[in-house]
């Protein structure tokens, strides 16, 4: 038996997702980190579960270690990263590993337009991969937590105590902002202007020059993302909220939304324990159990549309 399952058949092990992802009717992926009551054995596992019938799922791959990050660009084509370093690339059965030093953790990656992905994390240190590992640079030790590639090509990175830099040409631009907040999300609006979600209740947008102020009550922006024309923010204390203006509103009582994808017509909505999969206006509801025979379970929705 693998270490993913062992975990989870200890006495009070505790099993959550780190994103999910939906390309087609009755098909989820996620990755679940697994730990043991003490928090002592951890291990992590891409797996794939059928939303029609949830008992049935497969596990695609396991990991000897907890999953620090994790991307699906498509069905075939996946990203994850653990909290070692690891960047482990599956593209159409094909799995590479781009291994990283001691003391290179990183936070976040997304895909440039050229294909390569790109991984961001501790001091400031951003990396491009395709057939190999390249450093782009790196900034001022500060911690990355955010990226992103925008629709015009840009390649946007945010971070602790206000780091937000643009890579032009293969120098990282610093953009300033007032104070310094620590940035925990990038988002793009369908007009071009940047969405940026931080710590305590702090948003902001920059469209040019022009830095605005967000308004509402959310906690930390920990992800923004785009769905059918809606400018969605995820916290930790309401769920997911909707940016309209200049204000943030609530929007979908979740509770809580670490991450939110939308493709092919899909909205996926990471909340810890729980995913959330909505579809033409259909949603379900999963709660995820430390138990190999009940892993994914399909529960009444907890908000009310």
């Amino acid at each position: 038996m693998n270490r993913f399952l062992e975990i989870l058949e200890m006495e009070g092990s505790r099993c959550e997702a780190e994103a999910a992802y939906s390309f087609r009717k009755d098909r989820c992926w996620t990755v679940l980190n697994a730990e043991n009551e003490d928090e002592e054995v951890r291990a992590g596992a891409l797996v794939v579960f059928d939303t029609s019938m949830p008992s049935r799922y497969e596990i695609v791959e396991t990991f000897e270690f907890s999953i620090a990050a994790y991307k699906a660009f498509t069905e075939n084509f996946h990203v994850v990263v653990d909290i070692t370093g690891n960047v482990i690339l599956r593209d159409n059965g094909e799995r590479r590993v781009f291994p990283f030093t001691k003391g290179e953790f990183v936070h976040g990656l997304f895909q440039y337009p050229k294909g390569e992905i790109i991984a961001f994390g501790s001091d400031g240190s951003i990396f491009a991969m395709s057939e190999q590992k390249k450093r782009l640079g790196s900034t001022d030790e500060r911690d990355l937590r955010a990226g992103i590639a925008t629709k015009n090509g840009r390649a946007i990175f945010g971070g602790d105590d206000g780091a937000l830099f643009e890579l032009q040409d293969g120098s990282l631009n610093l953009i300033d902002i007032r104070g310094e907040p620590s940035i925990k999300s990038l988002g793009e609006e369908t007009n071009g202007g940047l969405l940026i979600g931080c710590e305590d209740g702090i948003a902001f947008r920059l469209d040019g020059d022009e830095l605005e102020s967000l308004e509402g009550e959310f906690g930390t922006a920990f992800c923004i993302a785009q769905h059918e024309g809606l400018n969605l923010l995820g916290d930790d204390s309401y769920g997911v909220l909707e940016i309209q203006g200049s204000r943030i509103l609530p929007k979908y009582p979740t509770g809580l939304a670490y991450n939110i994808a939308s493709q092919c017509g899909f909205l996926n909505i990471e909340a810890g324990c729980w995913i959330y999969v909505a579809h033409e206006g259909s949603w379900s509801e999963f709660q995820i159990n430390p138990n190999k025979n009940a892993l994914f379970e399909q529960i009444p929705l907890d908000f009310t549309l």
